[in-house]
């Protein structure tokens, strides 16, 4: 195996020593061979004339120069005009081998043309049969190419495949370092080559107008990082040190306290793409870029399902975080911009990989990522005093979290886990107290017809634990009301739970599904004499306690 690692080494060094130069001078001087060892002469065969090369060579330079020209003429003017949209396109260009070959052609042909006019007085055959194909093989084929050379120009400035071409390169640097031996040198190349073709991809994102190639950016970025995460693994650990290649990098500058942990963890790379979805999601927000916006909390989600499937434990933690950011930031920006559009995709990426974590039985991951989203409703319960929207976003958390506890039930999650979860679920109280000191804040906020759900499902499972937990917090939530009263008001919770249909009237960005249906409407008049015999009970409790 290390022998076959030696050889595949080798021979990349020799395609890179190779140049397309040096391709082309081998496909003339294989060319000449030809000439030189055919035994007849083409032009005699042909019955032209042999005898009389300058006659057959009157003009031909010039056309080869006329050819030289169109083609470096078109390649610079289309450049030029492309590369004020899309950066970066001369570089690509330069480095593209098909049309380097095909320049070099014509330039050695032209090179060659030159010589033949010394050599136009001798009648050798070799003399005939080069000039022959110099002048009516090669020359037809360039002009006939140089049409689609120019088509082929022009659709390469396309963005979808600048974009495409820049995730290739990105894709090979990948592979290279899998496939590499592990030289210093050429490590420090593929870290190169990976760094700059994602600060490509993020410089095109702020040039680019069009929303579909700003998506598909987005895509190649998360596809990268996804890639990199599968063969991460066969690299070698000199592969992970932080060279001068990664320091200077712009998202590393800033990072000189981290690098110690970052190469102890093996993470520079899934650093940078994260940092630069992040900067990449606040650009979006705050253009009102909402789908685009929501594609990097699905790109995100997409990469914390890799890691969990290789069990990269420190990337996972790096998901959970840029998660957490990418709230923070549509918080923010949901406060100046009085827009909660971006912060309920987030929530909504967010629980996707709660509930990815839960088919894979990641517990303590569930129950951390379960306390972010408690902390960020409490956050959110707060800045809903100045901004009445954020209340739609305490009823959408608390649905997620309702949802995260029936799959925690159904897949038979540990008690005291789950009870955790549950008690998490029922100290979400969400008003100022001191503002709204006749207001019930549970029914203001539209969460008790969450509870409610959720108590109807574990009443039908036989949970009275659970059901016990929830009713003591939703009674607490009712402080002020006669025993009557707050019957009164559960009962019309519920008349309003049965009129609700699965499908809500509206479309959002998640589809039109409704928070406040349940499956289990049947339970209610059942559910409702258990949950009114209890606030009896309580009642009676507390005027005994009086007494």
């Amino acid at each position: 195996m290390e022998m076959y690692l030696v050889i595949r080494k080798l021979r990349r060094s020799v395609i890179r020593a190779g140049s397309i130069l040096m391709l082309a001078v081998a496909i003339k001087v294989f060319l000449i061979l030809v000439a030189f060892l055919l035994p007849f002469n083409i032009l005699s065969v042909l019955g032209l004339n042999s005898g009389d090369h300058s006659s057959l060579s009157q003009g031909v330079p010039e056309l080869w120069l006329s050819l030289l020209a169109l083609v470096f003429g078109t390649l610079i003017i289309v450049i030029s005009i492309a590369s004020e949209n899309t950066p970066k396109l001369i570089d690509l260009f330069i480095g593209d081998p098909r049309g380097r070959l095909y320049i070099w052609l014509i330039t050695l042909s032209s090179l060659e043309n030159i010589y033949l006019q010394l050599l136009s007085s001798h009648t050798a055959p070799v003399v005939s049969n080069l000039i022959f194909i110099n002048h009516f093989v090669l020359l037809p084929c360039a002009v006939l190419l140089a049409i689609p050379y120019t088509f082929y120009i022009l659709n390469s400035t396309k963005s979808a495949n600048v974009i495409k071409h820049i995730y290739h390169e990105n894709a090979r640097a990948l592979k290279s370092s899998k496939d590499s031996i592990g030289t210093a040198r050429e490590i420090s190349k593929n870290h190169q080559i990976l760094f700059e073709t994602i600060n490509q991809l993020h410089d095109l994102l702020q040039y680019i107008q069009f929303r579909e190639p700003k998506g598909d950016i987005i895509h190649r970025m998360g596809m990268s990082l996804r890639l990199y995460l599968e063969v991460k693994r066969t690299f070698p650990d000199s592969f992970f040190e932080l060279n001068n290649a990664i320091k200077r990098d712009v998202s590393f500058r800033t990072l000189g306290d981290k690098y110690v942990q970052i190469e102890k963890d093996h993470t520079f790379y899934e650093q940078k793409v994260l940092r630069v979805l992040d900067s990449t999601y606040l650009l979006l927000i705050k253009d009102g870029h909402y789908e685009l916006a929501s594609l990097c909390g699905n790109e995100l989600f997409e990469t914390g399902k890799i890691a969990v499937q290789v069990g990269d434990q420190p990337v996972i933690s790096a998901v959970i975080i840029h998660f957490n950011t990418m709230l923070r930031y549509g918080i923010n920006q949901g406060l100046k911009a009085k827009e909660i559009r971006n912060i309920y995709n987030a929530i909504f990426h967010y629980s996707q990989l709660i509930h990815f974590f839960i088919e894979r039985n990641e517990q303590p991951r569930i129950i951390q990522c379960c306390q972010y989203f408690a902390f960020y409703a409490r956050e959110v319960g707060k800045l809903s005093n100045m901004e009445p929207l954020f209340l739609f976003l305490i009823k959408e958390i608390t649905w997620e979290l309702q949802r995260i506890l029936i799959s925690l039930h159904t897949a038979e999650f540990p008690r005291s886990g789950q009870k955790a979860i549950v008690l998490l679920f029922t100290k979400l109280r969400f008003l100022d107290r001191k503002k709204h000191p006749h207001s019930v804040p549970s029914h203001y906020s539209g969460v008790r017809l969450v509870q409610l759900a959720l108590c109807l499902h574990y009443f039908r499972k036989g949970e009275e634990e659970f059901n016990q937990l929830i009713l003591e917090t939703m009674f607490a939530d009712l402080v002020g009301l006669s025993v009557m009263q707050k019957k009164e008001l559960i009962t019309h919770d519920f008349e309003l739970m049965e009129k609700e249909t699965e499908d809500f009237w509206e479309e959002t960005d998640q589809g039109n599904r409704n928070i406040f249906y349940t499956p289990n409407k049947d339970q209610i008049p059942e559910f409702s004499l258990y949950a009114f015999a209890k606030l009896d009970r309580d009642y009676a409790n507390a005027k005994l306690l009086t007494t």
